[in-house]
């Protein structure tokens, strides 16, 4: 599936659209050791916060800006806006759950702005 996946560096025949070199190159960086990344690496997400208890993710101490604390978890019904970024820029490869980060062998850092986003 990922060789049709243009913006993941898949480019089959006949892609009527993009300019080849300008997209994530995601099967490069999985072609080391899966989990690419390091977990000294921190990737900020502004946004609705993150499931803090989500096991596909590694996470730092974070902030919540709406109410001032230390408490950036997504209280959303369903997993958030905020949760499915942290997942598409760093989950957890190969462990049998959800999807593949882009870079996920970093951490997280859930920067709360908005509620349910």
């Amino acid at each position: 599936m990922l060789d049709y996946c243009w913006s993941c560096g898949g480019h089959p025949a006949g892609t009527p659209v993009g300019t080849p070199g300008f997209d994530s190159d995601a099967q490069i960086a999985w072609d080391g050791t899966q989990g690419y990344g390091s977990a000294s690496i921190i990737i900020g997400i502004i946004d609705s916060g993150v499931d803090i208890d989500h096991p596909d993710l590694r996470l730092v101490a974070g902030w919540d800006y709406g109410s001032n604390d230390s408490n950036p978890d997504d209280n959303s019904a369903s997993p958030g806006h905020g949760t499915a970024c942290a997942g598409v820029a760093a989950a957890s490869a190969n462990n049998g759950l959800g999807v593949a980060g882009i870079a996920g062998g970093c951490s997280v850092m859930p920067l709360k702005v908005a509620n349910n986003a």
